[in-house]
């Protein structure tokens, strides 16, 4: 290096040097701690009061009052599906084949089990009262037992798990010979022949 420029390179780092020097650095700040909290330890924390006992119970007593009413209604349901499971005739009006609307709670329970459980089958029994001849009564037994089978079938039963047959006059459940017991002879039982409620 000629020494002309050796002689500028030091100048220039004497300068800088010196520029460097006439400033005093600052220290790096601390965080300030006021002196009374560095003098005197931190008091201990207050003991929490104790919470009454009821406020822990309570949300446990809420879960177990709700499961118990839950578990209630369930019961409830399940008592009254039974019950309308245990009625298994559908009754009609003289020389018809048409469903009555009293009946509608009992077709919509029976139709409910039967497609909830894909194994129950049943077979709906026609049936009529003495008055008229044999082969009318048949036909009108058979009008009934496939009245209620397009109305399970409506209700999402599979007709595989449906039969229906008639047995026109021939099965009366009362043998009387008014109108008492020709009301209950009109009629559509649900036999289940498969997974029985």
């Amino acid at each position: 290096m000629s020494l002309k420029k050796m002689m500028i390179a030091i100048a220039v780092a004497s300068m800088v040097l010196a520029g460097c020097a006439s400033h005093k650095a600052k220290p790096a700040a601390q965080p300030t701690v006021a002196p009374a909290a560095q003098a005197a330890p931190a008091p201990a924390p207050a003991p929490a009061a104790p919470e009454p006992a009821t406020s822990a119970a309570t949300p446990a007593a809420a879960v177990n009052t709700q499961a118990d009413a839950a578990a209630a209604a369930a019961e409830a349901a399940k008592k009254q599906l039974e019950a309308e499971l245990s009625a298994r005739s559908v009754h009609f009006d003289f020389d018809s084949a048409d469903l009555q609307q009293n009946d509608m709670t009992l077709l919509k329970a029976h139709a409910k089990y039967i497609s909830a459980n894909t194994a129950a089958k049943v077979q709906l029994e026609g049936n009529c009262d003495e008055r008229g001849t044999a082969e009318y009564n048949l036909a009108l037994g058979e009008r009934r037992a496939k009245s209620v089978a397009a109305f399970l079938e409506n209700e999402g039963v599979k007709k595989a798990q449906i039969k229906t047959v008639s047995y026109g006059k021939e099965k009366p459940v009362d043998a009387g010979h008014d109108e008492s017991a020709w009301a209950k002879n009109r009629r559509v039982d649900i036999n289940y022949t498969a997974n029985q409620p």
